[in-house]
C-alpha cells in the first residue's frame, strides 16, 4: 500500500529554506534562513535549539534626511541581550540592503553561546561576521 500522496495540480511548499553551518571560535555554528510570504525567520544556534525570538520590522526614518531606516524590534521570547540587539537590527537591515522593495517583517531566532572574558569582543566579532557571512549565503529574499 502506497502512503505517499500525489496530485499533479498542487503547488509546491510555499516556503524557501536556506541553511548553512560552520565551526565558528570552536562552536558548531548552524544558521537557517526560512522564507514565508509575509516573513523571514532567521535563526543562528551554537546550542541547536532555537533560543530567543524577537521580530523587526523596519520603518522609513521621520527625519528626511535619514540614510537609512530605522529598525523596529520586538521581543518575543527569551533574553534580549545588547548584543541580541545587534544582530537583529544588522540582519534587518542587511535584508532590506540586498533588496530595497522587501517588506516582510523578520523573525530572529538566536542561541550564542557567552563569550568568556579572555577572549573579549574578539569572539563575538568573529561569530558576529560569519554569521552574517551565513545569511547572505541563505539569502531567500
Amino acid at each position: 500500500m502506497n502512503d505517499q500522496i500525489s496530485d499533479s495540480n498542487s503547488k509546491p511548499f510555499p516556503v524557501t529554506t536556506r541553511q548553512s553551518a560552520r565551526v565558528i571560535n570552536g562552536d558548531h555554528t548552524e544558521v537557517l534562513v526560512l522564507g514565508f510570504i509575509d516573513k523571514i525567520l532567521v535563526i543562528i544556534s551554537q546550542y541547536g535549539s532555537i533560543g530567543s525570538l524577537i521580530y523587526a520590522t523596519l520603518e522609513k526614518s521621520p527625519a528626511p534626511l535619514a540614510l537609512s531606516p530605522t529598525t523596529a524590534s520586538t521581543p518575543l521570547l527569551g533574553i534580549y541581550p545588547t548584543l541580541y540587539q545587534l544582530y537583529v537590527n544588522e540582519i534587518a537591515q542587511l535584508i532590506r540592503n540586498e533588496n530595497q522593495g522587501e517588506q516582510r517583517g523578520v523573525v530572529v531566532g538566536l542561541a550564542l553561546k557567552e563569550r568568556a572574558e579572555n577572549e573579549g569582543t574578539l569572539g563575538n566579532t568573529e561569530v558576529f561576521e560569519n554569521a552574517m557571512e551565513m545569511i547572505k549565503e541563505c539569502k531567500v529574499w
